[in-house]
């Protein structure tokens, strides 16, 4: 019989923690193929955009960041990072930039609540903790 307390090396606190900071870095490089290689091809994302519409699959979502990114982009910052159980619970600041890279609002705070199974995010649930920018989010939102 197993330990219960032995946990599978790939499931420990400090690869999720790995894992979330490894998908900031990612986003934050535009890189959001190498970001969805960290999700399970079936993640659900809660987009805040869209009052909390779950998208589901990595093809959709890479379709819907490319698409919304393309006129604009946006820079996370990771405030604080809190690991419970299965879950990854980050504080972040969110600032979008239009095509000629000025920022357009002020940064708004965001708590992202990132669900495992095993080494794989199966959900990326998101929650405003600010107000979003009306004109970011008439530029991210102009062509979906």
């Amino acid at each position: 019989m197993t330990d219960p307390r032995a946990r599978d090396p790939i499931g420990t606190s400090s690869q999720r923690l790995k894992v979330v900071r490894a998908a900031y870095e990612r986003f934050n490089a535009r890189d959001f193929e190498g970001v969805l290689e960290l999700f399970d091809p079936d993640v659900e994302l809660h987009d805040l955009l869209l009052d909390g519409v779950v998208v589901r699959g990595r093809e959709t979502i890479l379709r819907q960041w490319q698409s919304r990114f393309a006129a604009g982009s946006a820079r996370v910052m990771i405030g604080s990072l809190l690991e419970m159980h299965d879950h990854v619970l980050a504080i972040v600041s969110f600032q979008a930039y239009d095509a000629k890279g000025i920022p357009i609002g002020s940064p708004t705070i965001i708590a992202h609540r990132f669900v495992f199974e095993s080494d794989r995010v199966v959900q990326l649930a998101r929650s405003l903790l600010d107000e979003f920018p009306v004109d970011a989010r008439n530029l991210f939102l102009a062509d979906s």
